[in-house]
């Protein structure tokens, strides 16, 4: 009994070295040992009640066979946009790159146009040959407006909405960066986008936006926080802050997208995303191997409104 009692407290007191080993790594094999005491440590406290400010409208293998369509048609979101409108819903996050021409853009771009209350995402690559963002272009609008201590960085390459849909929204970039066993433990709330800009990430925006706060509340000093009307919240050295996920995929409230009617949407954000095996937009995490991508950006603004994100900087020492 004694030599079990002995094994269990080494086990304990081993976990905690190395879960207070510069938690900001996310790579090598001492990093990937703090990540998994992390992914044991929310297995052990279980699931928690997400904040009410936050629902999921998902493209599901439901919506895929109801529409007989890969991708959905553009004016099907469209309608499903209105329906969370009519439902209340106070800010539509779209976890969907909208590029390029498809069936349904004028009546998505009508529906946009009725009311801004819409933040589209963008994807940033590290590619040196990308061109930078002019002053007057979406990305310069959506752009943080206050930066200290960005370092130089050349343009990236940008997959963003067409010009139709971004004239009626906001942008936030959705790149998220796996940790080396491929399971996802931070969100990247602040990216360059060129000629000096830096751009929120879809989440962050979406704080911002359902909070009605004007930009010049949302500051970076970089690699080290964020202030967010007067709040300040610790990022690490890459901007990045670690998710503190609720539990298993459908924790925050998730529906299908064609049965949009059926939930109450009242002050919450809603966010646009796939969660259709086809997409393959899924991570592993402590609560289930195949999260979609859309539940955890949701995971992050629900953090960052409810001031439970994980703080996963050099200095420090504990969840």
């Amino acid at each position: 009994m004694n030599v079990i009692r002995i094994a269990a407290c080494v086990a304990v007191v081993f976990a905690i070295l190395i879960s207070l080993w510069r938690p900001s790594d996310t790579g090598g094999i001492i990093a990937g040992l703090e990540g998994r005491t992390l992914d044991a440590r929310f297995v052990f406290r279980g699931p928690n009640e997400p904040p009410d400010n936050v629902a999921i409208l998902a493209i599901d293998d439901a919506t895929l066979r109801a529409l007989d369509a890969f991708p959905p048609p553009r004016d099907a979101i469209a309608r499903a946009v209105e329906i969370a409108r009519n439902s209340g819903t106070k800010l539509i996050a779209f976890d969907l790159l909208l590029t390029g021409q498809g069936r349904g853009d004028a009546a998505l771009s009508k529906t946009l146009a009725k009311k801004d209350d819409s933040v589209l995402a963008i994807s940033l690559s590290n590619a040196s040959d990308g061109e930078a963002a002019t002053l007057q272009s979406p990305v310069a609008r959506s752009s943080l407006s206050l930066v200290i201590g960005a370092p130089a960085a050349d343009p990236p390459l940008r997959l963003e909405p067409s010009d139709e849909f971004s004239a009626y929204a906001t942008l936030g970039h959705v790149n998220v960066r796996r940790e080396a066993d491929g399971s996802l433990r931070r969100i990247l709330l602040a990216a360059h986008a060129g000629n000096d800009l830096v751009l929120p990430s879809l989440p962050l925006e979406a704080v911002r936006r359902h909070q009605d706060l004007p930009r010049s509340k949302v500051s970076l000093n970089w690699g080290k926080s964020f202030e967010i009307n007067g709040e300040v919240l610790v990022v690490d050295q890459n901007n990045e802050t670690g998710l503190n996920y609720y539990g298993p995929r459908g924790t925050i409230p998730t529906y299908s997208l064609t049965d949009a009617y059926n939930p109450s949407l009242e002050g919450r954000t809603v966010f646009i995303g796939a969660t259709a095996e086809g997409f393959g937009d899924t991570f592993p995490t402590p609560f289930d191997r195949n999260m979609p991508g859309v539940e955890a950006l949701a995971t992050m603004f629900a953090n960052i409104t409810a001031k439970t994100n994980l703080r996963r900087d050099d200095l420090t020492w504990s969840l």
